[in-house]
């Protein structure tokens, strides 16, 4: 198969771009297909490497930029018979008015710098969602890392499913070092995050067992905003910011135990990937149980806090979090050994292990472009 990814990330905030595209990238290639990855400003401009190199694709997989401009692209490749896809990620519809990305995809704006260091918003004349609702209904089809996300936009047009795979060398390669008598409770992610601490009832939590247990601290790497929304005491506070992809294995060896709190309909679009990590990685867990993670519910190496569709009192959910991280905590060794005698729980999401399950998926978009063809 030949297939070329149009990428979106910039190299600073390469994250969903390395799952999304160049993590089966790679993996694909070492399975014998042919793949080539190029930026979505070449696929704007339309360059001639870009159009050499879709000339030859079986599948054309565009990940997550569907404003106005992109559809005649899409239309231009598939009147020569090629299948183009969207992938995307969020659950853009049910985006919090708090969320890093509101301004673009709830209030429809986006910010002009001029010369000057002189910025400001301008109100987008076709709202986001419009636009990029447009762009997936001209699409052979979408691609998403999550059932929930996927059925909710099956009305617009077919959406598949395709994990967030994990390159199993790289945790391989990561060893825990810190023999430290302390224990790290680790979480990593982005600002679009804030409401899963806010909402989910860990803040309070993680406030109650800071405050209770000396050698228990807390690790953040990514925003510091989300580290000053929460309410625990600084000295207790480990943070790191965003670490290049190539190093975020490392410093996740750094946990004791992570952590993976969900909140809200929007959270339960989110990806599996943080349990999937800790599992792969050998890592005991404390998680929402979200939708997100029902796979993974019945593993024996974390516990699951009842989720806000379970337990709408949330003084409960705070309690849940309290109870359940405390009980890792004081059976780490426990929970410890559970974890590495789950890493092959881990390996089941491993990309190798799955490059059959992403080319059927792609074959069946290519067999859709072809049957709407004939």
């Amino acid at each position: 198969m030949n297939i070329c990814f149009v990428v979106s990330d910039g190299l600073t905030e390469f994250n969903s771009s390395n799952f999304r595209c160049a993590i089966p990238s790679d993996a694909l290639q070492r399975a014998g297909h042919k793949v080539s990855i190029i930026h979505v400003r070449q696929w704007m401009e339309q360059t001639e490497a870009c159009r050499k190199i879709c000339s030859g694709a079986d599948i054309i997989h565009l990940q997550r930029v569907l404003i106005t401009e992109t559809h005649k692209h899409i239309r231009y490749w598939r009147s020569l018979g090629k299948a183009v896809t969207c992938d995307w990620d969020d659950g853009y519809r049910l985006i919090h008015p708090t969320n890093a990305a509101a301004k673009f995809w709830l209030d429809g704006k986006v910010t002009v710098k001029l010369q000057g260091g002189i910025e400001y918003d301008r109100k987008l004349e076709e709202h986001p969602i419009e636009q990029f609702k447009k762009g997936l209904q001209i699409c052979t089809a979408g691609i998403t890392p999550s059932e929930i996300l996927s059925e909710s936009w099956d009305d617009t047009a077919p959406t598949f499913v395709v994990k967030n795979y994990l390159d199993e060398e790289l945790y391989r390669r990561a060893h825990k070092q810190d023999n430290s008598p302390d224990i790290l409770l680790g979480w990593g992610g982005s600002l679009s995050h804030t409401e899963s601490f806010r909402d989910s009832g860990i803040e309070e939590a993680l406030q109650q067992i800071l405050q209770e247990r000396d050698n228990v601290y807390l690790l953040i790497i990514g925003d510091q905003r989300v580290v000053e929304q929460i309410p625990v005491p600084m000295n207790k506070v480990k943070f790191m910011p965003y670490v290049p992809w190539w190093e975020w294995q490392k410093v996740l060896m750094r946990y004791d135990i992570g952590l993976a709190p969900l909140a809200g309909d929007y959270d339960d679009r989110r990806s599996s990937l943080k349990v999937e990590e800790y599992l792969l990685a050998g890592l005991p867990f404390v998680a929402s149980k979200s939708p997100v993670y029902k796979e993974f519910w019945d593993v024996s190496s974390g516990r699951f806090v009842r989720h806000g569709h379970d337990v709408h009192n949330y003084k409960d959910r705070v309690t849940d979090w309290y109870e359940s991280t405390i009980d890792v905590i004081d059976n780490l060794r426990h929970y410890t050994t559970m974890a590495n005698n789950n890493i092959h729980i881990g390996q089941k999401y491993a990309v190798d292990n799955n490059v059959d399950v992403i080319v059927a998926t792609y074959q069946k978009i290519i067999d859709l472009e072809r049957e709407e063809r004939i």
